[in-house]
């Protein structure tokens, strides 16, 4: 009963793309919507705005449901833990043909004229040797952008999504606030 209750609750988040909850400002300018991006504010600030996107090739017929962020901007552990929260976990981005469909789902809110994204990846442990946080497990696939990962400053240890480089990664201060992507394997 509780598994399928479950179900049905997750069937509801996936096929409800916004839920209105009456009007919610941002906090603060940071918590805002960003510049450019039509975002409807009825939507609850901490809604999840979710999609579903289905990969093929080496990990065919997979499908996941993510948790993208809009509003909270956050640092990398504080992304984490909201994933964790959500029985959720970092976006892990080891495929090019997961990363084609998640950016798919992002040029829907965002366009070409995205924000920097947290993603599951960080080089914490040894500098770089990037790892995804949510299996430890080294990148066997990467989208870096050019000259990246570059540790500029010697403070760069967690991935993202790359605003000047159109979804493609870059490694960034991981206590710098941020949106972010969860997802949860279906």
């Amino acid at each position: 009963m509780e598994n399928l209750k479950q179900m049905l609750i997750w069937t509801v988040l996936i096929v409800l793309v916004l839920v209105e909850l009456g009007s919610a400002a941002p906090e603060t300018a940071t918590d805002g919507p960003l510049p450019n991006v039509e975002i409807d504010y009825n939507v609850k600030r901490s809604e999840m705005i979710c999609c579903e996107a289905t990969t093929e090739g080496p990990t065919k017929n997979v499908t996941r449901l993510y948790h993208i962020e809009l509003y909270k901007r956050v640092n990398w552990f504080e992304a984490y833990q909201s994933c964790s929260e959500r029985n959720m976990n970092l976006v892990v981005l080891d495929s090019s043909e997961k990363t084609e469909a998640l950016t798919k789902e992002l040029e829907k809110y965002f366009g070409s004229n995205h924000p920097n994204i947290w993603i599951g990846g960080h080089d914490n442990q040894k500098t770089g040797e990037f790892v995804w946080i949510s299996s430890n497990k080294l990148f066997t696939y990467t989208n870096w952008a050019p000259r990246q990962p570059d540790n500029k400053s010697g403070t760069e240890h967690c991935a993202l999504l790359w605003n000047h480089h159109n979804y493609q990664w870059n490694d960034g201060d991981c206590s710098y606030k941020m949106l972010y992507v969860c997802e949860k394997e279906m």
